[in-house]
C-alpha cells in the first residue's frame, strides 16, 4: 500500500509538470492578449500544484519507509542523511551538500547503547527532514548546506540555507515564542524539532544567518 501512495503522488507529480511546462508555452505562444491573460494565471496555479506534490511526495517516501535502515541498524546515520539529500535534490531541484565532522565509529562501537543511537539518530534524521521541507517551502533557497558532527559525548546536525531569512529583528529565534518570525518561516514544525531535540536533553537553536538565509542546528547527547 506505502509503495502504491507514493507511485500514485509520483505521477502526479510529472502530470503536474507537464501541464504546467504546457500551459507556460501556450501562454508565450499566444498573439490573442485575452488568451494569454487566461492563460498565465493557469500556468502559475499549474507551477503551484508542482510544487505541492513534490511537498506530498517527499514526505510521503520518508514517513513511510525511510527511517526503518537506521533503527535496525543496518544503516549508519552518515548513510541515510547522504540518501536523504539525494532524495531532496532529485525533489526540489534545490542543491544540497553534506559535510561530515568527526568519527561515526565512535557512536557505533557501543553495543549497549544501541536503543539510545536509535532514538539519536531518527531525531537527527526528522529534524534534517523538517528544516529541508521548510526551506523548500518557505525560505526561497537556491541552496543548502548539511553539517553533520560527531562530537565528543554528541552529535550534531546543522542545515544552512541562503534563502530569505526570518525577518525578525534579531539574529536568533526562540521556536517556543509567537511571533511573526515563527508564522512566515516555520509554522508548528520548528516547534516540533525543538521538541524533539529537548526529549533527548538536546538543544535546538534557529539563528539568522549573517548574509541572509537561515541556520537550523540540533545538538544531542550520545
Amino acid at each position: 500500500m506505502h509503495d502504491g501512495v507514493a507511485q500514485l503522488v509520483y505521477m502526479l507529480s510529472l502530470n503536474a509538470e507537464s501541464c504546467a511546462a504546457l500551459a507556460h508555452r501556450l501562454a508565450e505562444a499566444s498573439d490573442d492578449t485575452e488568451d494569454a491573460e487566461v492563460l498565465s494565471p493557469l500556468a502559475h496555479r499549474l507551477d503551484s500544484l508542482v510544487k505541492i506534490s513534490k511537498q506530498a511526495l517527499w514526505e510521503t517516501r520518508h514517513y513511510m519507509f525511510t527511517l526503518k535502515p537506521l533503527i535496525t541498524g543496518s544503516s549508519t546515520l552518515t548513510q541515510m542523511l547522504t540518501s536523504q539529500l539525494r532524495e531532496f535534490e532529485a525533489i526540489s531541484g534545490l542543491p544540497a551538500c553534506l559535510e561530515v565532522e568527526g568519527d561515526e565509529e565512535a557512536i557505533n562501537g557501543d553495543q549497549r547503547s544501541a536503543q539510545k543511537r536509535a532514538q539519536v539518530g531518527t531525531a537527527i534524521f526528522r529534524i534534517s527532514q523538517e528544516a529541508l521541507t521548510n526551506a523548500y517551502k518557505h525560505a526561497e533557497a537556491t541552496q543548502l548546506h548539511v553539517y553533520l558532527r560527531y562530537l565528543p559525548g554528541a552529535v550534531e546536525v546543522e542545515i544552512c540555507d541562503d534563502g530569505k531569512g526570518l525577518q525578525t529583528d534579531g539574529g536568533s529565534f526562540d521556536p517556543a515564542t509567537k511571533g511573526e518570525g515563527r508564522r512566515i518561516y516555520s509554522g508548528h514544525g520548528m516547534r516540533g524539532m525543538r521538541e524533539r531535540a529537548e526529549e533527548l536533553g538536546g538543544v535546538f537553536e534557529v539563528r539568522q544567518g549573517p548574509g541572509g538565509g537561515v541556520s537550523v542546528r540540533a545538538t544531542l547527547p550520545r
